[in-house]
C-alpha cells in the first residue's frame, strides 16, 4: 500500500482537524498554531512509515509449461492453521490485480491456488505452498505448472480427478522433464488414472516411487530412494475412514506403524 492509498484512509481525519482550526482561528496563537501544525505534521509522517512499513506488497503468477503463458494465479490466503482468512478482503482486490499488487499484513501464510487446465472440462490444478513474510516489504514469484499435472474438477461437492499431459488424459507412458533435460516425473496411467509414478530431482536422481491400484489416486505403497538407492518404504492399508501406514527401512525391518483417519 503506498502513500496516496494511505493518505486517502486518513483524509476524512485530516479533513476535520483543519476545519476545526479554521472555525476557532482566535483560539489559536499564530506562533501556536504554527508549532502545532509542525508537529501533527511530523506525527502523521511517522505513521504513515509505520503503516506502509507493516504492509507487504505480493505479487504471484503462474507459468504454464505446455503454452509457455505467463498469467496472474488466483489464490486464497490462510494462516498457519489452514483458517481462511477473512480480514483481507481479496475479491475486491482481484479487480485490481492487474494493474497493481496485492496489499497484506506481514505474516506467515498458505497460499492455496487454483489453475484451469484449458480445453478440459472443468478441471483445473489445485495446490499451495507456505510462505513466510514477516520481515518482506515485497514478495513475488511465479509458480511453474508442469506439463504432467492432476486436474480436479471445479464443480461443488465433486471429487473427480484425472492426471493430465497439458489438456489430455494420461495413458500409457508418460514423462515429464525439467528445463535442463532431466526427468522430473515418468508414470504409468490408464485413461487419466495413476497406476505407478517415479519422481525425480534436478540431477535426474530417483526420490520416490509411488505404487497405486483400485482406481485409488492415493498410492498403496511409496518408495524412498537417496541417490537412487532405496532406503525405506512405506505400505498404507484403506479401511474405512482409516489408514494404516507402516514403515519399512531397506531390510525390511518395520520402523514405525500409524493409524491415520
Amino acid at each position: 500500500m503506498d502513500i496516496a492509498d494511505n493518505m486517502q484512509i486518513l483524509q476524512p481525519t485530516i479533513h476535520k482537524i483543519f476545519i476545526s482550526i479554521k472555525n476557532r482561528p482566535r483560539l489559536l496563537p499564530r506562533t501556536f498554531a504554527r508549532n502545532w501544525m509542525k508537529q501533527f505534521t511530523l506525527i502523521l509522517l511517522l505513521n504513515l512509515s509505520t503503516f506502509s512499513y507493516s504492509q507487504v506488497e505480493l505479487k504471484l503468477y503462474a507459468l504454464n509449461e505446455c503454452d509457455g503463458e505467463v498469467k496472474n494465479l488466483t489464490f486464497e490466503l490462510a494462516d498457519e492453521s489452514f483458517h481462511l482468512n477473512p480480514d483481507l478482503d481479496l475479491e475486491e482486490k482481484y479487480s485490481k490485480f492487474f494493474s497493481k499488487p496485492i496489499s497484506l499484513p506481514r505474516g506467515r501464510y498458505f497460499v492455496l491456488y487454483n489453475y484451469e487446465i484449458k480445453n478440459t472440462d472443468h478441471f483445473s490444478i489445485k495446490n499451495g505452498f507456505k510462505i513466510d513474510l514477516s520481515e518482506l516489504t515485497t514478495y513475488s514469484d511465479t509458480i511453474v505448472m508442469p506439463k504432467i499435472r492432476l486436474g480436479w474438477t471445479t464443480g461443488l461437492h465433486s471429487n473427480t480427478r484425472y492426471y493430465f499431459n497439458c489438456d489430455k488424459k494420461c495413458h500409457g507412458t508418460e514423462i515429464d522433464y525439467f528445463k535442463n533435460g532431466n526427468k522430473r516425473l515418468k508414470g504409468i496411467f490408464r485413461h487419466g488414472i495413476p497406476m505407478e509414478i517415479a519422481h525425480y530431482d534436478t540431477d535426474g536422481n530417483l526420490k520416490t516411487i509411488e505404487l497405486f491400484r483400485n482406481d485409488r489416486f492415493e498410492p498403496y505403497k511409496i518408495m524412498r530412494y537417496d541417490s537412487n538407492i532405496l532406503m525405506e518404504y512405506e505400505t498404507r492399508i484403506f479401511r474405512r475412514k482409516k489408514m494404516i501406514v507402516r514403515t519399512y527401512d531397506k531390510d525390511h525391518t518395520l520402523i514405525k506403524k500409524n493409524k491415520l483417519r
